[in-house]
């Protein structure tokens, strides 16, 4: 019996280190690709200029302009730090962006830096953004970046420059008139405020004004925490290019306390100098004995300190543990390999490094994970995420992967987790363990 389960065992172990190196010609999945991991660094040019497209949740056709370029400098053989400057934009910097070789040239992976950004006339404020790309010759290039700002933003930074530039006004997009311009679309968060309650931060909430033919306007607010709130027919007034109204004739539909939703009287008072610049402020009088919600530009102080803390490269010891029936071993990614946590387009990604399996490398995954501060534990943060199936492009070729049952925490700078990985037509998944001891 002992002997029988040695050779059952020695099976499963040969099958298991072999997987990958047998491909079948009907299924293209099977075989992990390799993945270049040399020095490239040090290959790809230093001075790029062009031009910039923009595009923002509330401009459909984008924004393309002149005056941007970038400087790579090389920090070692494998990574580099890039610096981005644009007259309509501001700059960004980001460091340790790593550089890989592919069939189409050399590409700048996900990386989060700063973009010290703002639109013509306003102040310029630091932003987390997000830096990927692929470089073929200082001539031909696209470098992508992207932040949430106006509701979410992305930059491409391409070769070449524009013939006719766009031109930047406060609310462009909407084609009306000059006196029609405080209509669209304003994104940003609510500040909300009670007799029971202080500065309660909701994301992505979202105004919008609509013109009537009489020039008075139509103001409707959505958010996944306050409801709805509709406001109709409301004069306004302009002066130097900054809008303001009133109105004491809305109403928002809300659940108080968890119920179901009612209507109720509700006020509003905003100042509006662009989709970047405003303030709106909702009152319900008559809602938890006054409930006062207030709608600003970009993201919440809550989620800027959130950003802040939980953002980042953390370096330990990364592995996928193999569980095949009774055998169980581990791919273990070299000591100093990084784990990365970004935040883009509203949402946290965490970019679990690539390993290396029976000589066969299975690539870097980047996948979303929702992260919230633990009550009542100062510097804790958990990260989970029950189900997310992606893709990743190897070679040229796109591959599947999916990620289940993923939970960790940072504790004071300490990242810890564990889940589960299946990457293309792999026969067992991996377990994700972080930090790995033997």
């Amino acid at each position: 019996m002992k002997i029988t389960k040695l050779i059952l065992s020695m099976l499963t172990i040969s099958t298991l280190m072999n997987f990958t190196a047998c491909k079948d010609d009907d299924d293209d999945d099977v075989e992990i690709d390799e993945i270049e991991i040399d020095a490239f660094a040090k290959e790809i040019p230093v001075n790029f200029t062009g031009h910039t497209e923009a595009k923002f949740a509330y401009v459909a056709d984008g924004l393309n302009n002149n005056g941007a370029s970038a400087t790579v400098s090389v920090v070692n053989d494998s990574t580099v730090s890039v610096k981005f400057s644009s007259t309509t934009w501001g700059e960004a910097e980001f460091s340790n962006v790593v550089v890989k070789k592919s069939s189409d040239g050399y590409t700048l992976s996900d990386i989060t830096g700063t973009f010290n950004m703002g639109m013509p006339g306003s102040e310029k404020k630091d932003y987390p953004a997000v830096l990927s790309g692929n470089v073929k010759s200082a001539d031909d290039f696209a470098i992508t970046i992207t932040l949430q700002v106006m509701g979410g933003t992305t930059i491409k930074f391409l070769p070449g420059l524009v013939e006719t530039e766009s031109e930047i006004s406060p609310n462009r997009g909407n084609n009306n008139s000059e006196q029609n311009t405080i209509d669209g679309e304003y994104y940003g968060y609510s500040d909300a405020s009670a007799t029971y309650f202080k500065n309660m931060y909701t994301e992505g909430d979202k105004i919008s004004i609509t013109l009537n033919d009489d020039k008075t306007i139509n103001i409707n607010y959505e958010s996944t925490t306050w409801g709805t709130a509709e406001f109709k027919n409301v004069e306004y007034s302009e002066e130097n290019k900054v809008y303001s109204f009133s109105s004491k004739d809305g109403v928002i539909l809300m659940a108080e306390r968890g119920g179901t939703p009612k209507e109720y009287a509700a006020e509003i008072v905003a100042t509006i100098t662009s989709t970047s610049d405003f303030e709106f402020t909702i009152t319900a009088p008559t809602v938890m004995a006054g409930t006062e919600i207030i709608i600003r530009p970009g993201i919440s102080p809550s989620q800027q300190a959130l950003i802040e803390a939980v953002t980042g490269e953390y370096t330990d010891v990364y592995a996928g543990i193999v569980n095949a029936g009774t055998v169980t071993s581990a791919a273990v990614a070299d000591k100093g390999t990084k784990v990365e946590i970004t935040y883009s387009d509203g949402k946290f990604y965490l970019t679990a490094p690539e390993l290396v399996y029976n000589g066969n490398t299975l690539p870097a995954l980047t996948f979303p994970i929702e992260v919230a501060s633990k009550r009542g534990e100062e510097g804790v943060y958990t990260l989970t995420q029950s189900s997310y199936e992606g893709s990743t492009t190897v070679n040229g070729a796109e591959k599947t992967f999916t990620i289940t049952d993923f939970s960790g925490t940072i504790d004071n700078g300490n990242l810890t987790f564990t889940g589960s990985e299946k990457y293309g037509s792999m026969p067992f998944p991996l377990t994700m363990t972080y930090p790995y001891s033997e």
